[in-house]
C-alpha cells in the first residue's frame, strides 16, 4: 500500500542506516497487523482505516525518536530536517560567495589561476566547517531549549498530521522527466548558438541612438574547440534521450554519463587556459570609459568565464560522484540484478 510505503520510508529517513532495514521491516509489519485488527472482516482494507492506523501510529519524527537506539543526541529526529535544510542553504551560500570573490580576483586583482583556485578551496574548507559548526551549535541549543510543542511545530509535525501528505518514497534509479527534458533543451540551445551564431557573440551597446556590436570572444579559439563541444552536446542528448525512453538510470546509463563527465573535464580544464576574451577589443568600445576602465572591464568579464568554468568543473565532479555512489548502492543492493 503506498500509504504505509511512505509513511515507512518517512520513518526510516529519520533512523540509523544500520537499524534502518530492521527497523522498517518490524514497523511495517506491526502496522499491517494494526490494520488487520480494525478493518472488518474480510475484503481490503480502505484508504480510511490506513490513514487511522497510521494516525494511532504517531508521526514520522515521534515514532522514529521512539526506535532511537540512544536518546542522548545532540539534534534530536524532530528538528534534524530543518537543520539539514539550513546547512545545506547555509553551505550553498558560502559557496556562491566565495565563487563570485574567486573571479573578482581572477578578473580585477590579477591573481593567478592556480593561487586563486588554492585560495578558493582553502576558503571553502574553513567557511563550510565555520558554517557547520555555528549551524549545528545553534541546533544542539534548540534541541534542549525548546519545548517538545516547539519542536513539533518547527517541524511541522503535530498531532493532527495527515498522512496524506506524506513524500513519495524515494527511487533513486527513477529518471528526472523534468531534469533530462531542460538539458535536452539547452543542449540543443547550445549547439545552435555555437554553430550558427557564433560570429555574433559579443558585446552589444547603444550609441548615438543605435546599437552597436563588437566581437569581444577570439572567435579562432572558439572555432577551434567547437568540433569537441559538438561531439560533447550530441552524447549528451543521445544520453538524455535514452534516459527518456528508459525512465530508470542502468548500469550502462551511469557508465556513459561517467564517461560523458570524464570527456568534460578535459575539455572545461582546456578552456580554463585558453584565452577566449580579446582584451583589444574592448578599447574599441570607447565611449565615456577610459582605456583603464575598459581595460579593467575586460578582465572582470575574463574573471567571471574562468569562475564559470571553474564551478563547472566542480559542478561535473560533485555530479560524477554522485553517479558512482548511487551505482554502488544499486549493485550492492541488487538494484539491477535483473537488468
Amino acid at each position: 500500500m503506498e500509504l504505509i510505503d511512505r509513511y515507512v520510508a518517512a520513518v526510516g529517513r529519520r533512523l540509523p542506516s544500520k537499524t534502518r532495514a530492521d527497523i522498517e521491516a518490524e514497523l511495517r509489519s506491526l502496522i499491517m497487523d494494526a490494520i488487520d485488527e480494525r478493518r472488518a472482516a474480510g475484503g481490503e482494507p480502505s484508504e480510511e482505516d490506513v490513514v487511522n492506523v497510521l494516525k494511532s501510529f504517531g508521526s514520522p519524527a515521534e515514532v522514529a525518536a521512539r526506535y532511537s537506539p540512544d536518546p542522548h543526541y545532540l539534534i534530536g529526529p524532530q528538528l534534524f530536517d530543518a537543520y539539514r535544510l539550513v546547512v545545506a542553504i547555509v553551505l550553498g551560500a558560502v559557496t556562491l560567495g566565495l565563487g563570485i570573490a574567486l573571479a573578482l580576483d581572477l578578473g580585477i586583482n590579477g591573481v593567478s589561476l592556480v593561487e586563486g583556485f588554492g585560495e578558493f578551496l582553502s576558503g571553502l574548507v574553513s567557511g563550510v566547517l565555520s558554517a557547520l559548526g555555528s549551524v549545528t551549535i545553534v541546533f544542539a541549543v534548540l534541541e534542549r531549549a525548546l519545548s517538545e510543542k516547539d519542536k513539533e511545530a518547527m517541524a511541522g509535525a503535530t498531532r493532527q498530521w495527515d498522512p496524506r501528505r506524506l513524500p513519495p518514497t524515494a527511487d533513486a534509479d527513477a529518471v528526472k522527466i523534468s531534469d533530462s527534458v531542460m538539458a535536452i533543451c539547452f543542449t540543443l540551445l547550445a549547439l545552435v548558438v555555437f554553430n550558427v551564431f557564433m560570429d555574433r557573440l559579443g558585446v552589444y551597446y547603444a550609441r548615438d541612438g543605435e546599437w552597436r556590436y563588437t566581437a569581444v570572444l577570439r572567435r579562432d579559439v572558439l572555432a577551434s574547440f567547437l568540433p569537441y563541444l559538438n561531439i560533447l552536446f550530441v552524447a549528451g542528448l543521445l544520453h538524455h534521450t535514452i534516459l527518456l525512453a528508459q525512465r530508470r538510470w542502468s548500469i550502462g546509463s551511469r557508465v556513459f554519463s561517467l564517461v560523458i563527465g570524464a570527456a568534460n573535464l578535459v575539455l572545461l580544464g582546456y578552456l580554463l587556459r585558453a584565452t577566449i576574451i580579446d582584451a583589444s577589443a574592448f578599447m574599441s568600445l570607447g565611449g565615456s570609459a577610459s582605456p583603464e576602465q575598459l581595460e579593467s572591464l575586460a578582465k572582470i568579464i575574463a574573471g567571471v568565464l574562468r569562475g564559470v568554468f571553474v564551478v563547472a568543473i566542480v559542478g561535473t565532479i560533485v555530479e560524477m560522484v554522485k553517479q558512482v555512489v548511487a551505482m554502488v548502492k544499486s549493485v550492492a543492493g541488487g538494484g539491477y540484478a535483473s537488468r
